[in-house]
């Protein structure tokens, strides 16, 4: 659902899913240069896991993820989103604590950040308080991809990961 208002300095936004129990949401960008495979990505997006913007309520399971694949499906995730589709590269956003269900205790996998790359995890999933994955307001999310693999990650201005190669990397 598109709003006109209520984003970054009250620019419009795309909400992918209410604040509301058993949600699944996606936008999928189809390759825009055909069956082309590209070799390098910038993606600069813009994300408010609050409802509103006040206080930070109560965990927003599961999260999120950015996949760049060719084998990302069409429609929505309807399981695991936060862990992301295909065998390509993603980048996982991980709220809620599947261990103990608390993210503020550090007992269990999440809140957590990590980049898999053809369905593994390429480096240990870097766990981060869950304030810092669920800030009050909107958070800039930066990835990055270079022509030679490397993968670079922000979170909320933040470097989380820099240069963190991609096994066998010849483009997606």
């Amino acid at each position: 659902v598109f709003s006109p208002i209520g984003g970054v300095n009250d620019s419009g936004f795309l909400s992918l899913t209410e604040a509301a129990t058993s949600q699944n949401g996606s936008l999928v960008v189809n390759n825009f240069s055909g069956s082309n495979a590209q070799g390098a990505l910038i993606a600069n997006f813009n994300i408010n896991l609050t409802a509103s913007g006040t206080s930070i309520p109560g965990v927003p399971a599961d999260g999120f993820s950015l996949s760049w694949g060719s084998d990302v499906p069409d429609d929505v995730i309807n399981t695991g989103a936060e862990e992301g589709a295909g065998t390509g590269l993603i980048i996982t956003f991980d709220v809620y604590d599947n261990v103990d269900a608390n993210p503020d205790n550090g007992a269990g996998e999440a809140p957590a950040i990590g980049i898999k790359y053809n369905g593994a995890f390429v480096t240990p999933e870097r766990l981060v308080p869950r304030a810092f994955l669920q800030p009050l307001d909107w958070a800039r999310v930066a990835v990055r991809v270079e022509n030679d693999g490397t993968v670079d990650v922000s979170f909320n201005d933040t470097l989380v990961f820099l240069n963190v190669q991609l096994p066998n990397w010849t483009g997606l």
